[in-house]
């Protein structure tokens, strides 16, 4: 998790004429955005002024684009978040610091796909690491995270968000939603977060137990989650000699997750073949950031097939398995059943 880019910008501040306030700029579409390393600027949250007015130290958003692209023009192009998922909580200050130190324990219960978390004035701000995602993907995968998420500090501090107004926040549903970076002295950071795909029948659970949030997510959404499981499964038409692959980051449309699942999708009936197949990808990886050791032992040690087993958007990237040397058939792309859970505790 240290090798992940972010849209960051930072405009200032402008007096609102009708009330005197200092407010934050903001980017216009097709404004120019940075690209930035995101472990540097979220760490650098710690060396902030305290008393810095509210958007004169930077904003990021969940992507790694450098213009500020309209949402239509984002949704046309297909263009995909940067494996970054924000939740926002607005517990308020009498509750802040019992949440914040809950987040720990929270990642666990989750499956660790809590990347890094920071304290506000009134809550705390939390990135989660996930799939490359479109915008519809990426507003049900933050519904599925705050609503986990919260059941989850429910389970560990006894705290019901949902009893506090405002607290748990949809606006964070959008992929266009920034999150201003700001003074704290507590910065949570995992560099061993990985994505995380829950059963539907946990998801279904969600869904009724956080009502209001689910009528936003899945409103007009093209994605049906109703207790299936998605699925793809390829077959290997053969295997050639490739030339050493540019670096793959780990985050980002190609990146070595996707690769992985996408093998996944072509040999998960021989787990030893599929295995071989992955070593032989990751000596092919430039070793850029990473040494080629990490890059296969990196599955293993995160558990990524067991995570692709349970996943609910197993898929099969043949251009980029072609780039590997594989020629692959796309065999199957479906549906099955999963049991329903009987209490989301089950799944926690």
């Amino acid at each position: 998790m240290d090798d992940i880019k972010i849209s960051y910008t930072n405009l200032g501040v402008y007096r609102n004429k009708k009330t005197g306030n200092l407010e934050p700029l903001r980017p216009f579409n097709n404004d120019p955005l940075q690209v930035v390393d995101l472990k540097t600027v979220w760490l650098s949250q710690s060396s902030m002024d305290p008393n810095a007015k509210k958007g004169t130290t930077g904003e990021i958003y969940p992507f790694a684009f450098n213009k500020f692209y309209d949402i239509d023009y984002i949704k046309k192009e297909k263009l995909c978040s940067n494996g970054v998922v924000f939740v926002d909580i607005d517990c308020g200050e009498e509750l802040v610091d019992k949440v914040y130190q809950s987040i720990p324990q929270c990642n666990d219960i989750m499956g660790m796909p809590i990347i890094a978390a920071a304290t506000t004035k009134k809550g705390i701000h939390v990135l989660m690491a996930s799939l490359p995602l479109l915008v519809d993907e990426y507003r049900i995968k933050s519904f599925i995270y705050l609503t986990g998420l919260a059941w989850a500090i429910k389970k560990v501090t006894g705290i019901d968000l949902r009893n506090i107004d405002k607290a748990l926040d949809a606006c964070t549903f959008s992929m266009k939603q920034r999150l201003y970076l700001r003074y704290c002295k507590d910065i949570y950071w995992n560099d061993l977060a990985a994505p995380v795909s829950y059963p539907m029948g946990m998801i279904d659970i969600l869904k009724k137990e956080y009502p209001k949030w689910a009528e936003r997510a899945f409103k007009s959404n093209p994605i049906r989650y109703e207790g299936v499981q998605k699925s793809c499964t390829g077959k290997v038409i053969e295997v050639f000699d490739v030339p050493e692959h540019p670096y793959l980051p780990h985050t980002g449309q190609n990146s070595r997750w996707i690769l992985f699942d996408s093998l996944c999708c072509c040999y998960a009936d021989n787990e030893d073949e599929l295995w071989r197949q992955w070593d032989r990808c990751a000596e092919l990886i430039y070793p850029e950031n990473h040494s080629k050791e990490h890059f296969r032992n990196e599955p293993r040690n995160n558990k990524w097939l067991d995570k692709w087993k349970e996943s609910d958007s197993q898929s099969c990237n043949t251009q980029l398995l072609l780039e590997f040397g594989y020629k692959v058939e796309q065999l199957n792309f479906g549906y099955k059943p999963i049991p329903m859970p009987d209490s989301i505790d089950d799944l926690l």
